[in-house]
């Protein structure tokens, strides 16, 4: 009878062991990007939507889910730079509160990058003469669903992250299949960029003494001469939940600069560090006798609660029901060839239907909510593309 009950004790433990360890191993980020589910590399792209809508479902399937990050609660330290004409002026300068972002898990280390030039698969699509045909979308989807399968091979959260991205700006994917990749996307972030322990695409800095997240800023780009980045985004990558920092704290920094780029034919905004996509807004657009300008600017001003200046009626401070900035604003600079470029910007709204269609003056609109999530990770400074 000892030795019968010894016998099942035994198996009881071994069955726990490998359930325990199979748990553990679907938790590597490798298996996690292995986990897409398999399809054949070789086999031609099909150009039939129903059969693509149901390979981008199976592709992402087993991604993890990705838990929506709560907006920002405070905002980090408004810029003291002075607006000009119809722009905002610039607040004054504010204490730098908390964002709620949750920590990252922690994961080991992936496959080195491969470096891919996104701008070059963005350009396409907006370079097709007199706008693209239906066979130039056939293509669209094609490469997009391509960079998909790529996603499915690597090994790295980056690598997925970066072909992920690829998909979705291509304007390759169906609204649906763009909300999937997405959401997959996000999951993926929090295995590599977005974990405080993923040395992917990052380098490290000490804190020194009496520093604080600003002063950490400003060194990184007086000292160092590196792109601008603002606390909010050094809050995010590193997991932080507040702006408390203590000397021998070895903060992780994106090595490329965080850009914007704004797709007005399909009403996006789309946040990117380098080349890896963290964030997505829907946004609203100029009117028809008023449209969004064309081009690349640059972030002059930031201001919370902003004041504006409407042409014929003098300011309207923030709480005037007329005041049409919500809840902040992110100011663009003047251009040589457009000296009024800084009357345009990205700011909030209070009349959210509006988010989707051309109400604006020419600025670009967010929800409020999304405005103040997306002013903590924009430094003075942050390319802002707009493509037509």
């Amino acid at each position: 009878m000892l030795r019968g009950w010894l016998l099942g004790l035994f198996v009881v433990g071994l069955t726990a062991f490998y359930f325990v360890r199979g748990y553990f191993e679907s938790q590597r980020p490798d298996a996690a990007a292995a986990q897409v589910a398999e399809v054949d590399s070789d086999r031609a792209v099909s150009s039939d939507p129903a059969e693509l809508e149901m390979m981008t479902a199976t592709l992402l399937s087993d991604l993890a889910p990705a838990e929506a990050l709560e907006p920002a609660e405070g905002s980090a330290q408004s810029d003291p730079v002075d607006g000009e004409d119809l722009a905002p002026k610039a607040a004054e300068p504010v204490e730098a509160s908390a964002a709620a972002i949750p920590a990252a898990a922690e994961i080991s280390e992936g496959e080195p990058t491969r470096p891919v030039d996104l701008d070059q698969a963005l350009d396409y699509q907006w370079d097709v003469p007199g706008g693209a045909t239906e066979a130039d979308r056939e293509l669209l989807q094609q490469q997009a669903f391509d960079w998909i399968r790529q996603a499915k091979e690597s090994s790295s959260p980056v690598e997925v992250a970066r072909y992920l991205s690829q998909a979705i700006l291509s304007g390759g994917l169906s609204e649906a299949q763009e909300d999937q990749a997405y959401e997959g996307l996000l999951a993926v972030n929090r295995r590599g960029l977005l974990n405080p322990r993923h040395e992917e695409e990052c380098f490290r800095r000490p804190v020194r003494s009496g520093d604080s997240l600003w002063t950490i800023c400003r060194r990184l780009q007086s000292e160092e001469g590196r792109p601008p980045v603002a606390p909010g985004l050094i809050r995010l990558v590193n997991g932080m939940k507040s702006d408390v920092v203590h000397p021998g704290d070895r903060l992780k920094i994106p090595l490329q600069p965080l850009r914007i780029v704004a797709e007005t034919s399909r009403y996006r905004l789309y946040v990117l560090v380098g080349d890896l996509l963290i964030r997505r807004y829907h946004v609203g657009l100029g009117k028809v006798d008023a449209p969004t300008p064309i081009g690349v600017f640059e972030v002059k001003t930031r201001e919370k609660e902003p004041t504006w200046y409407k042409p014929g009626y003098g300011p309207m401070e923030f709480g005037n029901p007329e005041n049409v900035l919500g809840t902040r604003w992110l100011g663009f600079k003047e251009l040589p060839d457009f000296p009024n470029a800084d009357t345009y910007g990205v700011h909030g709204t209070w009349d959210d239907d509006s988010i989707g269609g051309n109400f604006s003056n020419g600025c670009i609109r967010m929800h409020n909510s999304d405005v103040e999530e997306l002013f903590e990770f924009v430094a003075v400074g942050t390319t802002v593309e707009i493509r037509g």
